[in-house]
């Protein structure tokens, strides 16, 4: 199984994916943080030693290393007349420039993807919006970016050529990924009844069947609501328990794993 745990800020997708992870033990889930806040070890400090992997990445050093390969390839494979002191500031404006975080999340997923079972505890759903909806439209860039340079090449007369290999393999990586997410992974939206919450669970549902990615349920979060809110969708309902974020987590884990085999197959 791999499922991305998505929805609005606070309405408790890190003690949803805790939960999940939970009710999965026994196949040795692999729990990964998304989001910067990381909640996730928050809630296991009060638990006992439990066959759950967490990986927290830290952002700032994926970030660098995101920044530095990326600018290293730039350098050594299609823009050798690049200096040290343009590459330096080359790495400054890149990690301040719109979509850099995005695609450094998209790595970090690319990194744990092909895990068994593996948990993605995903950012707010603007921001992770904008990192699958990066993932598409790289894909599309990329292919015409590839069309263009070889329209280039062959009216340079060119044989080898470093910058075609580069934008080959991005394609390649950008595509493999989007059809592991769209064949392989399953998002769980998480809702409050709160009427902000589901308004933005409804933009979630419209975004992810235009994207062509399976949505098999929703959670609605602390609730005492029993009846079906969005239409052609399975609902769970968690109603409001009080304990410690583990406890509450573990609760949720039960009930969650009552319905488990009807949303996901393993």
């Amino acid at each position: 199984m791999k499922a991305f745990i998505i929805g609005k800020g606070g309405v408790g997708k890190s003690t949803i994916s805790v939960g999940l992870a939970l009710a999965i033990k026994d196949k040795n889930p692999l729990l990964v943080s998304l989001d910067p806040a990381h909640n996730i070890s928050d809630i296991l400090s009060g638990a006992n030693k439990i066959n759950i992997e967490v990986k927290e990445p830290d952002f700032e050093k994926e970030l660098s290393s995101y920044l530095k390969n990326l600018t290293e390839t730039m350098k050594k494979e299609a823009f050798r007349y690049l200096t040290v002191f343009n590459m330096e500031n080359l790495l400054d404006t890149l990690r301040y420039s719109p979509g850099t975080e995005e695609h450094m999340l998209l790595e970090v997923i690319k990194k744990n993807i092909d895990h068994e079972n593996v948990i993605f505890d995903t950012p707010p759903t603007g921001l992770f919006m904008k990192v699958l909806g990066l993932l598409r439209s790289n894909i599309i860039w990329l292919q015409k970016l590839i069309e263009l340079r070889k329209e280039i090449i062959n009216r340079k007369g060119i044989k080898k050529d470093a910058i075609l290999d580069i934008l080959k393999t991005k394609f390649s990586e950008y595509t493999e990924l989007e059809q592991k997410i769209q064949n392989d992974a399953v998002f769980i939206g998480v809702s409050t009844p709160e009427p902000l919450s589901l308004r933005e669970t409804e933009r979630i549902i419209g975004f992810l069947k235009t994207e062509g990615y399976a949505l098999p349920f929703i959670i609605v979060n602390r609730t005492k609501i029993s009846g079906p809110i969005f239409k052609n969708l399975k609902h769970v309902f968690i109603p409001s328990y009080i304990g410690t974020p583990f406890e509450i987590a573990e609760k949720a884990s039960i009930i969650i794993k009552k319905n488990l085999k009807e949303w996901v197959t393993f």
